[in-house]
């Protein structure tokens, strides 16, 4: 069963990442412009404003975070909130960045979407190793969830409701394996994947759930959220924590649609 942990009315809550040193979760309000730090067991919250919609953040170390906004990805200091610009790929005003990771050998991944529209093929996946930019998926629609499990990089572009299988070496190159999940009712959106055993967990926009599946692609279970747009999911030791969604300004939300939920000792359902 899942709990509220933070709600701050955000429209679009994404991206959780857990740092265990610094005991913390970071996600972020993308329509709000803003980057939440939230200690579950003090209950101390740190917020930072971002420079236009802010797609995803990611911890460079203990101090400074990541994060890809409208305006560009930028690097900020969490003790002096200083913040330097580290470059910015997008031309197109219709595109904004949206979901992304530090890779294993510590290059940013980070993908695109349609800022407010649906912008069909137009979008792709991005690779950056701090002085070079390369294109790694490209004719992308909805860039979303990814995440590395042994030699593979699993990536999802949200619309073919497919989890996509890629080899992935220790340059950063990819190549497509095959096509590993699909998704029928609801849309996959972010993922993180179970280190220790591989199983994979999705976010299901428009489903109210989470889904775990194997390294087989076969489903395991699902764990019920109390809201119907669950945007991603990350592992924190026991814990699942899950961020989710408003819906569109025409159709009414669920009470806490937009807050921060976690599974305690998720992996008892398994």
């Amino acid at each position: 069963m899942s709990e509220l942990v933070f709600y701050a009315n955000s429209s679009l809550l994404e991206g959780p990442v857990w740092n265990e040193k610094l005991h913390v979760l970071m996600c972020v309000s993308i329509e709000q412009e803003c980057i939440y730090l939230i200690n579950p067991e003090s209950q101390l919250i740190q917020s930072y404003k971002t420079k236009g919609q802010v797609g995803f953040a990611a911890f460079r170390d203990n101090e400074h975070i990541i994060y890809a906004s409208y305006t560009g990805v930028y690097c900020l200091n969490t003790k002096t909130c200083e913040e330097n610009f580290l470059f910015h790929l997008i031309k197109n005003k219709d595109i904004r960045y949206n979901d992304g990771k530090i890779d294993p050998y510590g290059r940013l991944l980070l993908g695109t979407t349609g800022y407010n529209c649906v912008r069909n093929g137009e979008n792709a996946l991005y690779s950056w190793d701090g002085k070079q930019v390369k294109t790694l998926i490209k004719n992308t629609t909805i860039s979303n969830g990814l995440d590395w499990y042994g030699e593979f990089l699993f990536f999802i572009d949200t619309p073919t409701h497919k989890v996509g299988r890629y080899f992935y070496d220790n340059m950063g190159n990819v190549t497509f394996d095959r096509y590993i999940i699909e998704i029928n009712k609801g849309e996959p959106d972010g993922m993180c994947i179970d280190q220790e055993d591989g199983t994979i967990y999705i976010a299901i926009w428009g489903g109210g759930r989470v889904d775990a599946y194997n390294q087989q692609g076969i489903k395991l279970c699902e764990y019920s959220i109390p809201v119907l747009n669950v945007s991603s999911v990350c592992i924190a030791n026991d814990n699942l924590y899950v961020t989710t969604a408003k819906n569109n300004a025409n159709k009414n939300s669920e009470m806490f649609a937009g807050g921060l939920f976690v599974i305690k000792n998720f992996k008892n359902k398994l």
